[in-house]
């Protein structure tokens, strides 16, 4: 099974789809902020759901639910 880590090509190809789906400017912007600040968590590590669930409630510990979901929905 191939790893995966986000890089900056991921994000650059993540943000032409949110365009080619023809989202909002503002709901891009939120998107991107979101995956950097996953990207600023994850650091090095490798991309798992465990990685995910774990990022999700340290969300839950600093938003309420339904932000911390919004933030987890760019990651998804």
């Amino acid at each position: 099974m191939k790893e995966k880590k986000l890089n900056l090509n991921l994000i650059s190809e993540y943000k032409t789809s949110l365009y080619n789906d023809e989202k909002s400017k503002n709901t891009i912007e939120k998107y991107l902020r979101d995956i950097c600040r996953f990207v600023e968590f994850t650091g090095d590590r490798i991309m798992e759901k465990s990685l995910v669930m774990e990022y999700k409630s340290k969300l839950k510990l600093e938003h309420c639910l339904t932000s911390a979901n919004s933030m987890l929905a760019a990651v998804k």
